[in-house]
């Protein structure tokens, strides 16, 4: 974590776009740190978000190369379990993210 902090803005960016991936990672703490450092909050802000942002898309793009089969081979997961979890979603999401 201390890395990212001394590589600035840089490694805020990179925090960021990690933590927005599959990858469990706390990007506000990198950014916390970066403004008791005295790092500028504008621009600390905007490159939180652009971090997000294309991480945000990455696992998007990433998502939609996926293929049954390869989830099903690989994860173990049938096509119907992914549909029934879809159906959940659609009809709890707001109640789901919110728990």
């Amino acid at each position: 974590m201390e890395t990212f902090v001394e590589w600035g803005y840089i490694g805020l960016f990179i925090a960021s776009f990690l933590g927005a991936t599959i990858i469990p990672f706390s990007s506000e703490l990198v950014f916390s740190l970066l403004i008791i450092k005295g790092y500028d909050f504008n621009l600390s802000l905007l490159v939180a978000t652009t971090g997000n942002w294309l991480g945000g898309l990455s696992s998007y793009f990433l998502g939609r190369l996926g293929k049954w089969s390869t989830l099903e081979k690989y994860f173990r997961l049938k096509k119907e379990k992914i549909v029934k979890f879809k159906t959940n979603i659609d009809k709890w999401g707001s109640l789901l993210a919110f728990f």
